[in-house]
This record gives structure tokens, C-alpha cells and sequence, in this order.
């Protein structure tokens, strides 16, 4: 057995994520760094300057 197929790779969280509401086609609800745990279950992985903008239209952190 070699380390990898006993020790899952880490992989380093994404700088950015985003909150989705709840429903189809839903609005983002908040922007969280990408270690945050206070994110909920629907979020997707966002670029810098997406957090950037949409911290500038006023979505919470």
C-alpha cells in the first residue's frame, strides 16, 4: 500500500468562495475566504476580483 492510497492528498482550500441562496438561479448570499466554516452547504468557487465585486455591490461577508 503506498502513502497516497492510505492518506487521502490534501488539497488546499480556494481563496474565495461564494453562498448561494436557496432555489434555482438564486442570488448570491455572502462572500466568504475559502477556509471560512461558517459557509454553508450551497457555494461555489469564485476569483479575486468576482469577491471583489461583488463586496463593491454591497453582499455581505
Amino acid at each position: 500500500m503506498t502513502l497516497t492510497e492510505k492518506w487521502p492528498v490534501f488539497r488546499p482550500p480556494p481563496d474565495w468562495i461564494i453562498e448561494l441562496g436557496i432555489g434555482q438561479g438564486a442570488l448570491p448570499s455572502e462572500v466568504h475566504v475559502g477556509y471560512c466554516h461558517a459557509a454553508g452547504k450551497r457555494r461555489r468557487v469564485i476569483d479575486r476580483d468576482q469577491a471583489r465585486a461583488l463586496l463593491a455591490d454591497g453582499i455581505c461577508t
